[in-house]
C-alpha cells in the first residue's frame, strides 16, 4: 500500500512525472493514467494534511485522506482503456482486498455490523468481471488465463495423440527423444548441422531415419495400408496412404504451431535455464523490425512436454515424409522449414489465425472473436 501511494505521488501527482523519455515518441505512464476528480482531491488533501503543524490533527487528517485516495483508485470506471487507472498501472493486484477491507474497518469502526454490508455493496459494484473497473479488468484477465490454459491442454492432447497414434504408429520400441539428454552445438558451422548430426546424440538417433519405414515393412496392417504391389511384382508406396499420413502431419503441425505460440513467455532466468535442458526457439525477426530495419535476437524456450513432441516429430516423422516426397518427386528435398507442406510451400502468415480459431472452437473458448480476447492474447504472445 505504501508503494502504491509513493507510485501515485511520483508518477501521477508530481509535475512532470517520475519517468523520463528515452525517445521523443515514448509514452510514459503519466501520459496514459487519467486520475479522477476524487483521486485528485484526495491527493490534494494528503498534501494539505502534511502541512498541518498540529501533529495529532495532521495524523487524523492524513489517515482519512490516504484512505479516500485508496478507495478512489478502486472506484474508478476505466471503460475500454484500463491503464488509465493508477491501480492497474501499478499492478496492485495483491492489495485489492486489503485496501477495501481496511477502509471499511476504519470508517465503520463505530458500527461493526455495517462492515459486511459496505463490503458487499462495494464488491458487487466494483469487484466483478462485468464491471468496467480496474479489478473488473483484472478478473476478466484471470478468466482469460484459465481459458488459455484449457486451450493449451486441449491442443497438447490432440498433438500428442496425432503424433503417437497416427504418425509414429503407436511408437512401440522407438527411443524417446527427450531434451534433457540430447546435446546441441549452436556454434556448429557445417551446412545442415543440427542436434540430429551431433556425435553425442548418435546412440539415440541410430536407425531413427528408417525406423518408421521398417515398422511399415514389419507390420502386416501397415504393410497392407502403405505398400502396393504392381503387376510386374514391384512394390511402391500407396499414394492414398501417403496423402492421409501427410494430412495427419499437417494437423499435428497446426496444433504444434499453437503450442509454440501461446504458452511462450520471456526468456528464462539463469537458475531456471541451467537446471533443465529445454528446446529453444531462436529467430531474429521482431514486431518493430519493419520500422527500424534492425534485426535482434528473439529467444524463447518451450515447456518440456511440448519441446519433446517436436523432437520426436523431427527425428522420426520428417525422414518418413522425406521418403514419401521422393516417391512423388525423385531427388526432391523436404523443406528445411518446420511449418511447411510436403511440396515445400511454407505456411502463410494468416495460417496461425485459422489454427487458433479452430483450436478455440475445439476447446470451447468463447471469447476468441471478441476485442478483449484479441487485446489480451496480443499482450501475452
Amino acid at each position: 500500500m505504501k508503494q502504491l501511494l509513493v507510485y501515485y505521488y511520483r508518477v501521477v501527482h508530481c509535475e512532470g512525472g517520475h519517468f523520463t523519455w528515452a525517445k521523443p515518441d515514448q509514452v510514459p505512464p503519466r501520459d496514459i493514467i487519467r486520475p479522477t476528480k476524487t483521486q485528485t482531491q484526495a491527493i490534494d488533501e494528503i498534501m494539505a494534511a502534511l502541512a498541518v503543524e498540529d501533529e495529532a490533527e495532521a495524523e487524523l487528517a492524513l489517515k482519512h485522506a490516504i484512505r479516500r485516495l485508496y478507495l478512489a483508485m478502486i472506484c474508478h470506471t476505466v471503460s475500454s482503456v484500463p491503464f488509465k487507472s493508477p491501480v492497474l498501472s501499478f499492478c496492485a493486484m495483491l492489495g485489492r482486498k486489503l485496501v477495501i477491507f481496511d477502509y471499511a474497518c476504519f470508517h465503520k469502526q463505530d458500527d461493526e455490523d455495517q462492515i459486511p454490508v459496505f463490503l458487499a455493496r462495494m464488491c458487487k459494484k466494483f469487484f466483478q468481471q462485468l464491471a468496467e473497473t480496474p479489478f473488473g479488468h483484472i478478473l476478466q484477465w484471470r478468466l482469460y488465463l484459465f481459458k488459455i490454459l484449457h486451450l493449451v491442454l486441449s491442443e497438447y492432447q490432440k498433438a500428442h495423440s496425432l503424433l503417437w497414434d497416427e504418425l509414429l504408429f503407436g511408437g512401440k520400441g522407438l527411443i524417446p527423444m527427450e531434451s534433457w539428454r540430447l546435446k546441441d552445438d549452436l556454434d556448429m558451422e557445417e551446412f545442415g548441422g543440427s542436434w540430429l548430426s551431433h556425435p553425442s546424440n548418435s546412440e539415440f538417433l541410430d536407425g531413427a531415419k528408417l525406423a518408421l519405414f521398417r515398422r511399415i515393412q514389419g507390420n502386416p496392417q501397415l504393410r497392407a495400408m502403405f505398400l502396393t504391389t504392381a503387376a510386374d511384382g514391384s512394390v511402391a508406396l500407396c499414394p492414398k496412404a501417403m496423402k492421409i499420413y501427410e494430412a495427419h502431419a499437417q494437423d499435428f503441425l497446426g496444433s504444434g504451431l499453437i503450442l509454440c505460440h501461446v504458452p511462450l513467455g520471456p526468456p528464462l532466468r539463469v537458475s531456471e535455464l541451467l537446471s533443465e535442458k529445454l528446446v529453444m526457439i531462436y529467430v531474429q525477426y521482431h514486431k518493430g523490425q519493419q520500422q527500424s530495419g534492425v534485426y535482434k535476437d528473439n529467444i524463447r524456450f518451450l515447456p518440456k512436454a511440448i519441446g519433446d513432441l517436436l523432437l520426436m516429430y523431427i527425428a522420426y516423422v520428417i525422414p518418413l515424409r522425406q521418403m514419401f516426397l521422393r516417391q512423388q518427386t525423385p531427388g526432391a528435398l523436404i523443406s528445411p522449414y518446420l511449418w511447411s507442406k510436403l511440396d515445400g510451400t511454407v505456411w502463410a502468415d494468416d495460417t496461425l489465425a485459422a489454427c487458433l480459431a479452430k483450436a478455440c472452437t475445439r476447446a470451447q473458448v468463447p471469447w476468441f472473436k471478441t476485442a478483449q480476447w484479441r487485446q489480451f492474447a496480443a499482450s501475452i504472445m
